[in-house]
């Protein structure tokens, strides 16, 4: 099956990596940003390894690489504006 740009799957990694970025963000405010990045990509690299993995018979996919890196930016950016609109 040829990749979707944005298909059911993309948007699960996206909805998925939002949802562990935001609530890292506001569970650990004082950890780098850099360094919360670089261990979500990590996991989502591990993820994407493992697919490919003969055993599992699916395959790796550097979309979904993408769309996790979607996903965190909009999940730092969600918590970001709660804390944002919290203040006030």
């Amino acid at each position: 099956m040829p990749p979707v740009l944005l298909g059911a799957d993309k948007l699960k990694h996206i909805a998925a990596f939002a949802a562990l970025a935001g609530l890292a963000r506001l569970g650990w405010p004082g950890l780098r940003i850099w360094l919360l990045v670089l261990v979500l990509m990590a996991h989502g690299a591990f993820i994407e390894i493992v697919q490919g993995s003969p055993i599992l018979g699916r395959e790796t996919s550097l979309a979904d690489l993408g769309a996790d890196a979607v996903g965190i930016v909009m999940g730092l950016a969600s918590a970001w504006l709660w804390v944002r609109v919290r203040r006030t």
